[in-house]
């Protein structure tokens, strides 16, 4: 087994890339882990999807990994997968979870390595719930939009709600639920975002 040694990792519910990171992120020092080549579509299929690994596999890689927590080493069921051109990082756990690397530490690990292909059977369980194609920060953002627009229409205060659409859209309408579908619609969210943003961070120019 082939192993690398002397990274960080950054382990969430979903793949995030490097320049994701959060400050706020629990980041684990890795003295130890085991790494494997496989095909770009395997890779893939495990970074993007809730997956099963096959029992022989995980026997293979049991404990096998060693962080630290302060100066004592653990061990738990992590591994590195590569396609020569990307690195991942898997913890096996109760709920599967997914790491980056950081850009200098992947770069070196993609010039040194040499080591054989290998075919890992597993079962895609259900593709994870994030948008690629936006950042995290985004997801998040528009997250908390959603929340208070929720929160908006169960306070049904309709001269609010009637405000709020006419400041975004400029338009007057009295269907409220009409109004709801317009707001909620993710492409017409995308273009009101900032505008919303600012009415709900100023609480006392919807209150008046």
């Amino acid at each position: 087994m082939n192993y690398i040694y002397d990274i960080i990792l950054n382990f969430n519910n979903y793949y995030y890339e490097f320049y994701d990171w959060n400050k706020s992120d629990k980041i684990t020092e890795i003295r130890k882990i085991p790494i494997f080549k496989v095909s770009t579509n395997t890779l893939n299929d495990l970074k993007y999807n809730e997956f099963r690994l096959n029992d022989k596999f995980i026997n293979k890689i049991k404990n096998k990994c060693e962080y630290y927590i302060g100066r004592t080493v653990k061990l738990n069921t992590s591994f590195l997968l590569t396609d020569s051109l990307d690195v991942v990082a898997f913890q096996i756990d109760k709920k599967n979870k997914y790491s980056s690397l950081q850009i200098d530490e992947e770069l070196d690990i993609l010039d040194e390595l040499n080591i054989n292909e290998i075919n890992i059977e597993y079962e895609l369980l259900a593709p994870n719930k994030i948008d690629n194609f936006k950042t995290r920060n985004q997801i998040y953002y528009e997250k908390n939009l959603k929340d208070e627009l929720n929160k908006l229409f169960k306070e049904n205060n309709e001269s609010k709600i009637k405000y709020i659409y006419y400041e975004c859209f400029n338009e007057k309408i009295n269907d409220i639920n009409l109004i709801k579908e317009k707001i909620m619609n993710d492409d017409n969210l995308n273009i009101i975002s900032k505008k919303l943003s600012y009415l709900f961070n100023n609480k006392n120019t919807i209150n008046n």
